[in-house]
Parts: structure tokens; C-alpha cells; sequence
């Protein structure tokens, strides 16, 4: 059995391929976040073409949103954090932030980060702050690009499931302007004409 087309969903002047992708527009506009969709495609070394979601200018910050992310996706947005523009002068690129099911609000919440350095893939977990951007919390796990790609599937998928799951981040403050835009997120209508 396949699994159901998204269903595009225009919000903010733009049209969404999925009303998660929406909804995750919603989150940056509640927290005065500026966000780009879709705004350049990019051709990796491998020869795959790569369209990230969005681009958040004021952080310096790619972001890939995915309900499922298949070990395909994965391998793609590895190399793509390893190749992706970024303004960012520091020795580490921003790479991308991987955000999957807007999560329930209530309590502080970590997403995940995939970057590159000097060949080496750095996955991170991070918040979101509207004043600080893309805040990264303890160490990175570090893993070498080529022995990354050759994991086999079963691996891949296991690293691909965490990225997109959001984690418990209870010890951390809880933020209540990003626990507003959780609320904000998960509860916009885009039935009937509606706009969030």
C-alpha cells in the first residue's frame, strides 16, 4: 500500500507542497522569523538535484521538512549539507535543519542539525530561539562522509528516523514565545480558503 499524496497547501502567498511544510511557515512567522520557500535549486557533485524547503536569511539556516525521510533523502541532504551556499564565516557550515511532525507544545523540544566540516558530517541536536536562531546543544556526533554513505540501509534508516524526530529537551528552559508557535503551528486551518 502506498502512502497518501500530500496535500498542497497555500499560506503566506506561497504554495506548499504539504501542509506540514505550511504549518512549519506558520511556526516561523509567529516567531517574527524571516523564512524563504523553495527560492534555488542546486545540482550536487553526485549529480542530484537538490530544491531545500526553506532558507531562514537572519540565521544563516537551510531547513528540510520531512514526515518520513527515506535513506535516499538522507544520503542527499548529507552531501547537500556539505555543499549548500552559506553566508556564515565560522569554520563550520550551518548545513541543514532536518524538522519533521510539529511537535505538542508544553515543554522545550530539540530538533536536529546535519553540517560539515573539513569532510566530516556533524549531527547535532539544536533549538529553535526567534532571537538566537539555531542554538546548538552539547557535542556533535561525528561522522566521516564516506563512511557515511556506505552504511548499509538498516543503519541509514535508524539515523534517518532520528533526524526528523523531535526529542525531549526537558532540562532545557522552556521558551514560551516557541512554545506559542508550536500552538500556533499545529492548530492552523488551511480548509476552505483559510490561511492559517
Amino acid at each position: 500500500m502506498t502512502a497518501p499524496k500530500p496535500i498542497e497547501t497555500r499560506y503566506a502567498g506561497c504554495r506548499f507542497r504539504s501542509r506540514l511544510e505550511a504549518r512549519w511557515a506558520v511556526f516561523f512567522d509567529n516567531l517574527g522569523i524571516t523564512w524563504q520557500y523553495e527560492t534555488e535549486g542546486y545540482e550536487l557533485s553526485t549529480g542530484d538535484r537538490y530544491l531545500p524547503d526553506f532558507y531562514l536569511p537572519d540565521f544563516d539556516q537551510w531547513v528540510e521538512v520531512k514526515g518520513k525521510l527515506t535513506t535516499r533523502d538522507l544520503c542527499r541532504t548529507a552531501v547537500a549539507a556539505c555543499e549548500l551556499p552559506t553566508e556564515n564565516s565560522e569554520q563550520i557550515h550551518h548545513g541543514i535543519l532536518f524538522l519533521g511532525d510539529v511537535p505538542e507544545p508544553g515543554h522545550p523540544i530539540w530538533h536536529s542539525r546535519i553540517a560539515s566540516l573539513d569532510g566530516h558530517l556533524h549531527i547535532q541536536y539544536v533549538f529553535i530561539s526567534p532571537t538566537e536562531g539555531v542554538v546548538p546543544i552539547g557535542p556533535s556526533r561525528v561522522l566521516r562522509m564516506p563512511s557515511f554513505l556506505h552504511l548499509n540501509d538498516d543503519s541509514l534508516k535508524r539515523v534517518a528516523a532520528k533526524l526528523i524526530k523531535s526529542a525531549d529537551g526537558s532540562y532545557l528552559k522552556l521558551d514560551h514565545a516557541v512554545d506559542a508557535a508550536y500552538r500556533a503551528a499545529r492548530s492552523a486551518r488551511f480548509e476552505h480558503g483559510e490561511q492559517g
